[in-house]
């Protein structure tokens, strides 16, 4: 959650805007890590660090917000939670871990525009395609079937050459028939001429 969210939440941009100063927060945060590994009543752990009871209590609530704190016990008491440490030990203080969710937000967004963007065009295609593809499964199917004939073709039918040959031999008995049919007329015309 960003400070942004907390101020929309909680509607109080008044007094979050008077804590300019993250150094009271710090120092509350850095005195619950003196307590670790036990926790303490909030109010007896900001009594002499924070001047107005306004202030304690918006910064208890902002700890308690970024689960910087979690309730410990019966006794409205707190401890430092593991993003608490991180605060100090990680981050170095309560607004340079706000500037790192911040930034770890932006990069979510980033990530969720680009995962949306490609869901958009993956829809694109998918409609595309969907269009398509009797078209291009059509003309598939087509090419195969040609290219199935044609190897049955080049394996048992007959070859080019033959086919050539076929046809001279063809050519040639009937040339031979007619050179058997004009000798038999001009045998016969020469029988009946004698």
């Amino acid at each position: 959650m960003c400070l942004n969210e907390h101020i929309a939440e909680n509607n109080t941009d008044e007094s979050i805007m008077k804590i300019t100063n993250y150094n009271n927060i710090d120092k509350v945060i850095k005195r619950y890590y003196d307590y670790l590994p036990y926790g303490a009543d909030f109010s007896d752990t900001t009594y002499d660090l924070i001047e107005t009871p306004d202030e304690i209590v918006e910064i208890k609530n902002i700890l308690v917000d970024y689960s910087i704190i979690d309730y410990w016990g019966n006794y409205n008491k707190f401890i430092l939670s593991k993003i608490g440490e991180s605060v100090i030990n990680k981050h170095g203080g309560f607004e340079k871990y706000l500037l790192y969710l911040d930034k770890e937000n932006k990069e979510k967004e980033k990530l969720y525009k680009i995962e949306n963007d490609k869901l958009l065009l993956d829809a694109k295609l998918s409609r595309w395609q969907v269009k398509v593809f009797w078209y291009v499964f059509i003309l598939g199917l087509i090419g195969g079937i040609y290219t199935i004939y044609s190897i049955l073709n080049s394996a048992f039918g007959e070859s080019q050459e033959q086919k050539i040959e076929n046809i001279l031999e063809s050519k040639l008995k009937e040339l031979q028939q007619a050179d058997k049919n004009s000798d038999l007329i001009l045998e016969s015309d020469s029988l009946n001429s004698n």
